[in-house]
């Protein structure tokens, strides 16, 4: 029998090569900038990251 998995968490991604920054913001966080709410780019414009505390079918937005 398998074990039940619960994520505390979701992964984002979304491609902005000529961005800046980007970050990952709702009710989560408060719809708040910082450190942890902050993506990491890869060579390819691709950016991701893991946000801790989100759930399934939480709003949010990227902030470019």
């Amino acid at each position: 029998m398998g074990a039940n998995l619960i994520a505390d968490g979701a992964t984002f991604r979304v491609w902005a090569p000529n961005a800046r920054s980007v970050h990952v913001i709702g009710d989560f966080n408060q719809r708040q900038r910082g450190e942890a709410s902050l993506l990491n780019r890869d060579d390819h414009g691709q950016w991701r990251g893991f946000i801790p505390g989100v759930r399934d079918r939480e709003r949010y937005m990227f902030y470019v």
